[in-house]
């Protein structure tokens, strides 16, 4: 089948996006819900990583933009990834796989208190849909020399990552472990992002199936 908009998935930089900056201090999170026997048996160091999703937090200004606030995007890390209300609702009509919504508690000084209807988006397991093949794509770096992970460039182009055509699992949005902080939208999802007008905040750009 050839590709069209409706088929090839898009990836999401909008969690690396430069236009807008704050800190987040959690006050409270929803408790792990991981087996203690699992806990147990993991290192002191690899279970301080474990945390639960973000249920209370304040948003902080950050000084080096000055005290200057933007309109928070829909999509954004605050101690978890954090999606907004409409975002949620549109992405609760697709198969979002182990994905998991939950309501977080959202609060910023005067003059940043608007549009804070947000949740918090837990991903698990990690399975890809369709799986980056990192040797074919264009604009990936590693996080670290020799290392595994990579991060996808702010100057990625249409159809620079590409993804392998045969998927493992039929979620609609998903990461890769290959690639640090970004995400991904099936090709009906992506469209879905088009038509609500959310492109743009969440720098959909399309992938290459090969």
């Amino acid at each position: 089948m050839q590709d069209t908009d409706d088929t090839v998935p898009h990836v999401i930089m909008a969690p690396r996006s430069i236009y807008f900056s704050f800190g987040v201090d959690v006050h409270e999170r929803y408790p792990l819900e991981i087996p203690k026997e699992r806990l147990d048996a993991m290192s002191p160091l690899k279970r301080k990583l474990y945390k639960g999703d973000p249920k209370r937090l304040t948003l902080t200004a950050d000084q080096r933009e000055g005290r200057k606030w933007r309109p928070l995007p829909a999509f954004f890390m605050a101690g978890h990834l954090t999606v907004s209300k409409p975002l949620a609702d549109l992405l609760l009509r697709f198969d979002t796989g182990p994905a998991r919504l939950r309501p977080v508690e959202l609060t910023a000084p005067k003059g940043a208190d608007r549009g804070l209807d947000y949740l918090s988006l837990s991903f698990y397991p990690v399975t890809p849909t369709h799986p980056v093949l990192v040797d074919r794509c264009r604009n990936l770096a590693p996080q670290q020399p020799g290392e595994r992970q990579h991060f996808i460039e702010l100057t990625v182009e249409p159809g620079d990552i590409v993804l392998s055509a045969t998927p493992q699992n039929t979620a609609d949005i998903w990461y890769d472990p290959t690639l640090y902080s970004v995400y991904f939208a099936s090709g009906p999802l992506s469209r879905a992002l088009i038509d609500a007008g959310m492109a743009e905040d969440l720098w959909l750009v399309p992938c290459t199936l090969a």
